[in-house]
């Protein structure tokens, strides 16, 4: 059983299998937001609880998952059978109610985990499928109100955030994919490394296309940025500290593609109003992980 890419908000207890050796569960890109409780996360031993659950969790995987600094992630080894915590970031530990070995705990509070799902990545490989990799060439954020005869091209960030004017700012970026047969694609994704500002909230961040590929990255402001598609590509929550996070913007591409266009233009933004701000890495950020589009043929 996969939890993919979901959001625990103010939870009162754990995210864990419930009972009696549950077997198998991956969580990935698990992200837990203001929990009421100390540990968020188990794949652990729950002993005598409730009557006499024993052993949550065997065999299971924490991948690539966040919760804040001071609350936990619990991954403990039962006899004869192992637990993984891999990539993950908070306090990951073996510490749980009932005292046992840690169960295998790597890369924690390391950036950069690669491949950042497991399950995309294994159903991948089963496909037998394999993505090309297109960074951004160009990528601004634009700014509403009073700043929007301003330019924000050579910023390290892509900020976005829907509030009044003032405060309101949409992300562009382009990609060339020269090179590119519309009739062999069958799935592209917007990959971004992202968090949100504070690291306590989900924020909902939608992708759009973006018809008009003449803006340049030093010119682009909100006065003169391009209009939108009419339609949303896709949507997803962000949350947490800094982590990648994918969008499916497969449709958009194959039109742009099979109507002769190679340069290819999104936008990202926020839906509804929020005081959140959501930081993407802008291409010219020095973790070098920049806007990028993964084709899949």
């Amino acid at each position: 059983m996969v939890f993919l890419d979901c959001v625990s908000q103010h939870s009162l207890l754990m995210s864990e299998g419930h009972r009696k050796w549950t077997q198998g569960l991956l969580f990935d890109g698990f992200r837990g937001q203001s929990p009421e409780s100390e540990r968020v996360l188990g794949l652990l031993n729950r002993g005598h609880y409730g009557n006499n659950h024993g052993w949550a969790s065997a065999h299971s995987v924490a991948w690539n998952c966040t919760v804040p600094t001071d609350n936990h992630i619990v991954v403990q080894q039962p006899p004869t059978a192992q637990n993984w915590a891999i990539g993950c970031a908070g306090t990951v530990t073996g510490v749980g109610a009932f005292d046992h070995p840690p169960g295998k705990i790597e890369g924690a509070n390391q950036p950069g985990l690669t491949p950042a799902s497991l399950y995309r990545a294994q159903r991948q490989q089963r496909l037998q499928r394999s993505y090309r990799h297109h960074w951004a060439i160009a990528d601004a954020y634009v700014r509403g109100g009073d700043y929007s005869a301003l330019n924000y091209g050579d910023s390290n960030k892509l900020l976005i955030k829907e509030a009044s004017a003032d405060y309101r700012r949409w992300a562009y970026m382009k990609f060339d994919l020269a090179g590119e047969n519309h009739n062999e694609i069958t799935a592209v994704r917007l990959r971004l490394n992202a968090a949100v500002k504070s690291g306590d909230h989900s924020i909902w961040v939608s992708a759009y296309g973006v018809p008009n590929t003449s803006w340049i990255e030093t010119g682009i402001t909100w006065a003169n940025k391009p209009a939108l598609d009419s339609h949303v590509q896709s949507s997803r929550p962000v949350a947490g500290p800094a982590a990648e996070f994918e969008w499916d913007v497969t449709d958009w591409v194959l039109a742009e593609l099979e109507s002769g266009r190679t340069v290819v233009s999104l936008a990202i933004l926020c839906p509804s109003a929020n005081n959140e701000v959501v930081m993407v890495d802008a291409r010219e950020d020095s973790s070098g992980i920049g806007p990028q589009l993964l084709v899949n043929a």
